[in-house]
């Protein structure tokens, strides 16, 4: 998939491009002290652990999130959601359990 960047004049002050190309995980709910059981409101490394949870790297997930004490919260905390997207073989797939999940919440 290409993606399309803007020109140097359309950047925005910091200089960085924008791509047109939106990513989002799915519904997951933060584990970090700052916010704490708050839906979509990860921070970085929750979102990254996260995110290779659902590629199948569990093991990874594990091994980055250790680095916190509060890390082993964010796996327990969506275990099940997160088991369920890693089953997923698309984004389509991934939607519709996002949408059984909270349609059960």
């Amino acid at each position: 998939m290409e993606r399309a960047v803007q020109p140097r004049a359309a950047r925005p002050a910091d200089g960085r491009p924008r791509t047109e190309l939106h990513r989002s995980l799915p519904f997951l709910v933060a584990g970090n002290p700052v916010s704490y059981g708050t839906p979509f409101r990860l921070n970085t490394v929750e979102a990254f652990a996260g995110a290779l949870c659902i590629l199948g790297e569990r093991d990874s997930a594990e091994r980055l999130l250790s680095k916190f004490t509060w890390g082993h919260t964010f796996l327990e905390l969506n275990e099940e959601p997160l088991a369920r997207y890693a089953g997923c073989a698309d984004s389509a797939e991934v939607v519709a359990v996002q949408d059984d999940y909270l349609a059960e919440e």
